[in-house]
């Protein structure tokens, strides 16, 4: 699966974006650190699989986004946009887009 990230939250500070399997702990590094708003990430290859998105204020481990398990489909292409979350208290929500024809938008609900 390959996966874009953009940060399209203008009211939230740099960001981190951590990756991991669903019931890891976070890790000491992220995927993507101190991502300015207004970014888009290279394009990331990883396996088809289960995971979990986590969202932290740049340098910063408080989580403010936890996506819960995501399943990324083996050969569909992703982009994961981060944008101001005016339903909740969290900083950012998360909708992700594919190219499948049959489901071309997910919605995220934030688990934190």
């Amino acid at each position: 699966a390959d996966i874009t990230v953009i940060h399209g939250a203008p009211s939230a500070p740099n960001v981190d974006v951590y990756v991991t399997s669903p019931d890891a702990e976070l890790p000491d590094q992220p995927l993507l650190s101190d991502i300015p708003f207004n970014t888009t990430s290279d394009e990331i290859s990883v396996p088809a699989g289960d995971y979990r998105v986590r969202i932290t204020p740049g340098a910063s481990t408080t989580v403010v986004y936890d996506s819960g398990t995501l399943t990324l489909v083996d050969g569909v292409e992703y982009v994961a946009i981060a944008a101001d979350d005016i339903d909740s208290a969290s900083l950012v929500g998360l909708t992700i887009l594919t190219d499948l024809e049959s489901t071309p938008f997910v919605n995220v609900n934030n688990t934190q």
